[in-house]
């Protein structure tokens, strides 16, 4: 129970970052999907699941409770510690400046 509530966390987190993907997606400096893994894969732990829109097991943790509200995250992350989690929300932040 606990971890699907984490994972449905990270899920609003990132779903809520990518709210802002066009207005970042115009600033410089944007990284890749490569660059953002590559960055995850390297702090977070061992156990932490991570999955991009092209990943088969994306769909598993996309699923909308509501279509009327159609986003789409550029990653889930499926933590495996607390410290991942505080690692991910920090991550997504400091792409938009807050973390």
């Amino acid at each position: 129970m606990i971890l699907l509530s984490f994972t449905m966390l990270f899920t609003w987190v990132l779903l809520a970052a990518s709210a802002f993907s066009s207005l970042a997606e115009e600033r410089a400096g944007i990284p890749s999907i490569s660059e953002i893994h590559q960055e995850l894969r390297h702090r977070l732990s061992d156990g932490t699941e991570i999955y991009f829109p092209f990943d088969s097991e994306y769909a598993n943790y996309t699923t909308r409770w509501n279509e009327a509200v159609a986003t789409y995250p550029t990653v889930v992350v499926v933590p495996a510690t607390k410290e991942d989690v505080a690692i991910t929300v920090c991550t997504s932040m400091a792409y938009d400046g807050q973390c």
